[in-house]
């Protein structure tokens, strides 16, 4: 059984229109830059984030946290790790 409610069609359709139009703007750019304008960045990483991007186990991230090997931030009860120092160390550990 489908209900549907008044306006639910508009909706659906706007969003639609929306994705083709952003699929025309990807397609008919002429450079790839424009690709990676559309990108957003995140600037914090999880635990297991930072660790799949360093190729190492959430807990060896820990322990490299708990030697001072790698800064982490803490919100809360929850460790942080920002991106730009992730790319920092990846890059001086030569992996």
């Amino acid at each position: 059984m489908n209900i549907k409610l008044k306006g639910e069609n508009k909706d659906v359709e706007g969003q639609k229109n929306k994705a083709d139009e952003l699929k025309k703007t990807i397609i008919n750019s002429k450079s790839r830059s424009k690709l990676f304008e559309i990108r957003i960045e995140r600037e914090w990483l999880t635990t297991q984030e930072a660790a799949h991007y360093l190729s190492v186990t959430p807990n060896a991230l820990r322990i490299m946290v708990h030697r001072n090997q790698v800064k982490a931030y803490k919100f809360g009860k929850r460790l942080r790790f920002r991106l730009d120092d992730c790319r920092t160390l990846f890059s001086t550990r030569g992996a």
